[in-house]
């Protein structure tokens, strides 16, 4: 069985030490490395390595980071690219008050452009090794993946996209739960894939060669029901019929019941089903059969049931009936709301934008902005809500210039983009939720040291005071950046 493919990373540094560092630190992360001391050919590496992500060097001579950077946005726009920076705090002085001194700060304006101008992220020199690899993590999802292998980790994944820790429980509980004979309920809000997982669970288990039949309660007029249940024999059929009718006489109408012997019934809205089938449902798959037109019908098979609400609730409210809730012998199993695994979503939509471009000449795209957007909403119609956003974005964007940006996405999803950033204090050009928990808070903390500083008049031994800390705790920590 071949390896599986490596994350590609390009390190572009005119210092032969900086590459070594990094290289080193990278493979032991178990990344594949290359490397270039110049941009010259930065293009043609990145296309015949298949390069994932590409860490760059601001100041270069010759082809510097800022062209590199015009060289990918236009050739591999789907390329993550982070710029290392010559001053390791560059978040300070783009947040900086008027009493932080700005002096020094020679590649503060470069970063802020090359982020604005489709930079994903920046590092700051002399490394601080834990953020550079968080940056690393956090880029690699955006990379453009290819067909081959995005189709790989589908199915490793059982057709289902996520990374996050509770889609890996998920896989978990999915392979554990496969062969075992217990009627599961799948829970979960509208959007999040209980079909999917269904699926997964008869592909996994002991009716894989079997059929899988699915059902939804809610697509049925209730008085059908039973019929669609069941199946209708040929002397049961009314008068008219249509002509399509007419031609499907020579056998009778078979109902899913039948259809699912040997394999699995997924039946989505549980709760949705008349108390009369509830009962008879019951029957047949405690029997394993069931009488139609004199005959004996077999049908052994494994129920799936799903619902987007506690069972116990619609038990309480009459909705379902006692004897189908512990006749089965229910057992739950609850899916995450893409709020929960916000982490996926670069994921979700790298795969969709793959299925978009499968026929493309001309590969839909996306803008930074537009990604950081689509991580900031709350998708309370989850994945079918955002694969759905997605689509219509590619559509406005197809007839411009192929890139999806914030405006082509729905209002909702910008106004929560715009107001959360607003709220908190970032501007939507230079959104502060792609730096790490270390910088965050150190942004903060100078906040807090400015503010101080400002109310004592610029006196730093009474800030220090007011602070409880001594003037020479306040130099040594804060007195480089002020």
């Amino acid at each position: 069985m071949a390896d599986a493919r490596k994350d590609r990373i390009l390190v572009l540094d005119d210092d032969p030490g900086i590459i070594t560092v990094l290289k080193t630190l990278l493979r032991r992360q178990g990344y594949e490395v290359f490397t270039l001391e110049h941009g010259e050919h930065v293009v043609r590496v990145v296309d015949e390595e298949d390069i994932d992500l590409v860490l760059t060097d601001l100041v270069m001579p010759g082809i510097d980071g800022m062209a590199v950077l015009s060289m990918l946005v236009n050739s591999h726009p789907n390329t993550p690219v982070v710029m290392m920076t010559g001053h390791a705090d560059v978040d300070s002085a783009i947040n900086a008050s008027p009493v932080v001194m700005m002096t020094g700060h020679a590649d503060v304006d470069s970063a802020i452009n090359a982020m604005r101008l489709g930079a994903f992220d920046y590092i700051g020199k002399p490394f601080d090794l834990e953020e550079l690899l968080a940056v690393v993590r956090r880029a690699l999802p955006f990379s453009n993946l290819g067909g081959t292998e995005l189709s790989k980790a589908v199915e490793a994944n059982m057709g289902m996209i996520g990374e996050s820790l509770r889609m890996r429980q998920l896989y978990d509980l999915i392979a554990e739960a496969a062969d075992m004979e217990t009627t599961f309920c799948l829970l979960g809000e509208s959007g999040v894939g209980k079909s999917l997982v269904a699926r997964a669970l008869h592909d996994c288990g002991v009716f894989r060669d079997g059929p899988f039949i699915e059902f939804d309660c809610l697509d049925i007029p209730s008085v059908m029901l039973h019929d669609e249940f069941f199946g209708v024999p040929f002397s049961a059929r009314s008068e008219p019929e249509s002509q399509v009718q007419m031609e499907r006489r020579r056998v009778p109408f078979v109902g899913c019941l039948e259809q699912a012997h040997g394999g699995t019934l997924y039946l989505n809205e549980i709760g949705c089903l008349p108390h009369s089938v509830q009962h008879d449902l019951v029957r047949v798959v405690q029997s394993g059969m069931f009488q139609r037109d004199r005959r004996t019908i077999p049908a052994e098979f494994r129920v799936l049931i799903s619902s987007t609400e506690p069972l116990e609730r619609k038990l309480a409210r009459g909705e379902l009936l006692e004897e189908l809730y512990y006749g089965l012998g229910l057992a739950t199993i609850e899916l995450p709301p893409l709020r929960e695994r916000a982490g996926d979503i670069a994921l979700l939509t790298q795969h969709t934008m793959h299925d978009l471009n499968l026929n493309r000449d001309k590969k839909i795209s996306i803008e930074m902005k537009a990604m950081a957007a689509l991580e900031a909403y709350t998708w309370p119609g989850n994945v079918r809500e955002l694969v759905g956003s997605i689509r219509r974005a590619a559509r406005r964007a197809a007839t411009e210039d192929c890139r999806i940006r914030l405006e082509h996405l729905p209002r909702p999803v910008r106004y929560c983009f715009v107001r959360s950033s607003q709220g908190k204090g970032y501007s939507d050009e230079y959104d502060l939720r792609w730096r790490s928990l270390r910088k965050f808070l150190r942004q903060k903390e100078m906040e807090f040291v400015t503010h101080t500083l400002r109310a004592m008049d610029g006196d730093r031994n009474k800030a220090a005071h007011a602070m409880g800390i001594s003037a020479e705790q306040f130099e040594e920590k804060y007195g480089e950046d002020l």
